[in-house]
């Protein structure tokens, strides 16, 4: 897989649905937009994890069946954060798979010097 082509395909892709009506496939536009898919993605992940916050009184059982659809809706919601990055990336010109090893190995470094 490679990253900075799936950015591309993103950004093309982001571009044709904006012309159609979809998301400014700008990257201002664009960090906006992300913002609210984090937000999406954690809601998400509060009803995969069932940490849904309650008031007091609520009861929320989880039906089995549901713990599923929650887990591809989390996917689906991360999906579309990383998507939002992706095309950012892609506009700015950032080779985000160099950037992502460079995170990955400065967060190893971080944790030698921490042990």
């Amino acid at each position: 897989m490679n990253l900075n082509e799936i950015a591309h395909d993103m950004r093309e892709t982001a571009r044709k649905r904006e012309e159609n009506g979809g998301v400014k496939a700008d990257s201002k536009s664009l960090f906006k937009h992300m913002a609210t898919e984090v937000i999406e993605a954690e809601e998400a992940f509060f009803f995969f994890d069932n940490e849904i916050p309650k008031e007091p009184g609520d009861i929320y059982l989880p039906v089995d069946d549901m713990k599923m659809e929650h887990r591809q809706a989390l996917a689906g919601e991360l999906a579309d954060v990383i998507a939002c990055a992706l095309i950012i990336a892609a506009n700015e010109n950032i080779d985000i798979e160099n950037a992502l090893e460079s995170c990955l190995y400065k967060n190893q470094r971080r944790v030698m010097r921490q042990s």
